[in-house]
């Protein structure tokens, strides 16, 4: 299980945080990026552009608690969940989609664990927003890793998420919800 997630977690990452930047920095298309997506991917990458494309806006709950899930998935993996409280539009709202879509999924212990950082996510809210003024500020987001306030959970969550294949998991819950993704244009 681990084999299937990790390269696939590790090349969104790659992609996002190293190769992207510098291939824009360095005025190239963005076709000339040496990274070919599986089907499966290239579907998750899809889906999660399509709710993005619509700003989240009155799109069905199945659509956002995937969007949500799959979202602390890569975070996790690529920065903790500091990085997917940073990066979220409306945090709370999204930890507590991502919870949900745990629940939905048969995933008591993930959902257990994301309501955890929920709770601490609010308990610290306000000495993060401190430093949260310029989000594109890296020494604002290392006051907010810092501190790790998540540590006691970011292994746990990632152990359970290898373990039940939430990758794999995501991917058949985005087959059985399909129409929702339809049914806004």
């Amino acid at each position: 299980m681990q084999k299937k997630v990790r390269p696939f977690l590790r090349k969104i990452a790659v992609l996002c945080c190293a190769v992207l930047p510098f291939a824009l920095s360095a005025c190239r298309p963005l076709g000339s990026l040496v990274f070919t997506a599986t089907p499966n991917e290239q579907k998750i990458i899809d889906a999660m552009g399509w709710v993005y494309a619509h700003k989240h806006a009155s799109l069905p709950p199945e659509c956002l608690r995937f969007y949500a899930c799959q979202t602390v998935l890569w975070e996790v993996y690529n920065g903790g969940f500091a990085q997917f409280y940073w990066n979220v539009d409306a945090p709370e709202a999204m930890g507590q989609f991502a919870a949900d879509g745990f629940v939905e999924m048969g995933l008591p212990d993930l959902a257990a664990m994301m309501r955890e950082a929920n709770a601490i996510f609010l308990g610290v809210q306000g000495e993060l927003a401190k430093h949260k003024i310029d989000v594109s500020n890296v020494h604002n987001y290392i006051a907010w890793a810092e501190p790790r306030y998540w540590d006691v959970i970011e292994s746990s969550f990632v152990d359970e998420s290898e373990r039940c294949d939430l990758q794999s998991l995501l991917l058949a819950y985005l087959d059985e919800y399909a129409a929702a993704f339809e049914q806004t244009s």
